[in-house]
């Protein structure tokens, strides 16, 4: 009972944006010739997410470019900055005029190496990092550093108050 309430008054200082100004929105693509698996995987953490924040994420089924959608593929041999492979990544752009941050493309490893989660989890957790590029990681849910093998990961309080720091979170609803 207290986490939820400590995270939640955390939470006052979310990335709320101004009255009256809509939160953004993301539009993500599974281009063809992927597994039926991923899009039906992109498409329930997109409705997940949504759901969480308030923000609208959704999946484009139609031309990318038409939508500026933000593909998610599988790759293999990803690595960290670090040079260790990677269950998956977000590649975001800072245009440094501006300061305004992009996500360009959510990337999966296929077999995951050891120590994933395996790649349905690994996309819940880029999402996060979609939805918020410049947080850290939270210390529970799918959002943490390390997902742990064979736990069921949610978008929990930690997951939330730490994503909703940086985004404009209209909504804070953890899963339960």
């Amino acid at each position: 009972m207290t986490k939820p309430f400590l995270a939640a008054l955390l939470c006052l200082a979310c990335g709320a944006a101004p009255v009256g100004t809509p939160p953004p929105s993301y539009v993500l693509h599974v281009p063809l010739p992927s597994p039926a698996a991923l899009h039906d995987q992109t498409v329930e953490w997109a409705a997940r997410w949504s759901a969480a924040t308030g923000i609208d994420v959704s999946v484009h089924d139609g031309d990318p470019l038409d939508a500026g959608a933000i593909p998610v593929t599988f790759e293999s041999g990803l690595l960290t900055d670090e040079g260790k492979p990677a269950c998956g990544l977000t590649s975001i752009s800072t245009w440094h005029d501006s300061g305004r941050v992009r996500t360009n493309s959510i990337k999966l490893v296929p077999s995951a190496p050891s120590g994933c989660s395996g790649w349905g989890y690994v996309l819940g957790h880029e999402m996060g990092h979609m939805l918020c590029p410049t947080c850290e990681h939270a210390p529970e849910g799918v959002f943490s550093e390390r997902l742990t093998l064979g736990r069921q990961h949610k978008i929990d309080h930690y997951t939330l108050a730490t994503v909703c720091a940086g985004a404009p979170c209209p909504v804070f609803a953890p899963e339960l």
